[in-house]
């Protein structure tokens, strides 16, 4: 018996890549970036493994609706992560002030980048601007072991 499905079309990739972001997602907020990075790193190219096991296989609505809904929980996980590592970075005396102003820098930055990738894209295009992105993320992964590293321990010597 021949397969209405050929190769990539198998609707099996729809489960199987959701299945996969959901676990992923699931998994992220128990490892500790500062002291498995390369764990973190690696969930998160499995997550978008999961991404293109289901985006071979599915038509532009239902990819978009599935988009939409992974994007939210991935910026709703994303703004917590910030807001807990910028909490851990403030001095406890000034705390309300300071965790403010990391807020407004995180507001502002939204704001540009979302300007800025805007107009790359009119000039260049979607594929390039996504490729310029991800050129950019990708320099910035060597850097995340610097703000994740862990704090000395100071010991008093009274």
């Amino acid at each position: 018996m021949i397969s209405p499905y050929s190769g990539a079309s198998w609707p099996g990739f729809i489960f199987i890549g959701l299945t996969v972001q959901f676990l992923c997602l699931i998994a992220a907020p128990f490892i500790d970036p500062g002291d498995y990075f390369w764990a973190y790193v690696a969930i998160a190219f499995t997550m978008q493994l999961g991404m293109a096991l289901y985006d071979t296989c599915t038509d532009g609505l239902t990819l978009a609706i599935i988009m939409v809904i992974f994007f939210g929980i991935a910026y709703g996980a994303y703004q917590t992560e910030y807001f807990a590592v910028a909490m851990r970075f403030v001095d406890p005396r000034i705390a309300a002030s300071m965790y403010a102003i990391l807020m407004a820098f995180t507001n502002i930055g939204q704001g540009i980048g979302m300007y800025l990738s805007g107009a790359l894209t009119d000039q260049a295009g979607f594929s390039r601007t996504f490729l310029i992105l991800l050129g950019i993320n990708l320099l910035i992964l060597p850097l995340l072991p610097l703000v994740f590293r862990q704090k000395k321990q100071v010991s008093k010597i009274t």
